[in-house]
């Protein structure tokens, strides 16, 4: 949902931090319907209805992660009454990335996402400008632009359904990445895409399914690489097919690394990137391979 932030001082100018108006906290009111992280509220209406009762009821107040696309911070978002309206703060923690980002802005109005999930929500604040959709919309053009130049080059066409052109550009970036990590001159990083099964001749006998692979220019693999592209939080599974799940089991036995690299994203943003390694334990649902790194 869309929302303005201003960036403004209280207390004596003792604190700084984002002020939320209460237009948009009414807005937000139909979509806050979790608990207040501290547990005193079942939802933002049981809050909302004391407040407009008259009474002064404790403060509705959410964990947040606020990211402006090259830093995170985990804060709390806090809704208290203000006469019969509302008000919201977001403190800035002293000696962070967000006090500066804050008081460089003092008095300015920014245009920002809010993204609401069952334990914590997502604050995208923009970098440079003063609204997140201008970075947005500019990251979704250059997005799509790497992407449709893949595709025209490997096929001649551009499929239809955004959701694959998402998941092959963040399969892209994870290949640019690599190249960067690992020199030219003594490796190889194999983007598979369009072809569905490897070029190393192990891997391709044993139908090893990844995205891309990693080799040395002698022929030894370093490691496999799936990309999933998940357009929500990071308490969202990511699916994997039963040819991938016994690729990594495969690849354990032949002790080969076989890393999963989830991108958490709004659009084109990349909200957070992990990386599951050979090490790491996933928490498979019963219902299919829809799974958790067993730490979160």
């Amino acid at each position: 949902m869309r929302i303005t932030l201003g960036c403004k001082r209280w207390s004596r100018n003792q604190q700084y931090g984002f002020r939320i108006y209460a237009p948009d906290i009414l807005r937000l009111g139909s979509i806050l319907v979790y608990p207040s992280s501290d547990n005193k509220w079942d939802s933002f209406d049981q809050f909302r209805e004391q407040v407009i009762a008259g009474n002064h009821p404790e403060a509705y107040s959410r964990s947040v992660v606020i990211s402006d696309s090259e830093s995170r911070i985990n804060v709390n978002a806090t809704f208290a009454t203000h006469g019969r309206t509302f008000q919201g703060y977001i403190t800035a923690p002293l000696n962070t990335w967000l006090l500066d980002y804050v008081t460089s802005r003092m008095g300015l109005d920014l245009k920002c996402e809010y993204l609401v999930h069952a334990s914590q929500d997502i604050i995208l604040i923009p970098a440079k400008v003063k609204s997140v959709y201008d970075e947005l919309d500019k990251k979704d053009k250059a997005g799509k632009r790497k992407v449709r130049k893949l595709l025209k080059k490997s096929q001649g066409t551009i499929p239809q359904q955004n959701a694959i052109e998402i998941g092959l550009y963040f399969e892209v970036l994870e290949s640019e990445r690599l190249k960067s990590e690992y020199p030219e001159s003594s490796h190889q990083v194999f983007h598979r895409y369009p072809a569905i099964n490897s070029s190393i001749n192990l891997l391709k006998q044993n139908n090893i399914s990844c995205d891309i692979d990693v080799a040395t220019k002698s022929g030894a693999i370093v490691k496999c690489v799936e990309v999933k592209a998940i357009s929500m939080s990071e308490e969202t599974p990511f699916n994997l097919t039963i040819r991938e799940w016994n690729s990594r089991v495969w690849c354990r036995k032949q002790k080969l690394p076989y890393e999963i690299v989830v991108y958490y994203h709004f659009r084109y943003q990349v909200i957070k990137r992990i990386v599951i390694k050979m090490a790491d334990k996933l928490k498979r649902i019963p219902s299919g391979y829809y799974c958790y790194p067993s730490g979160l």
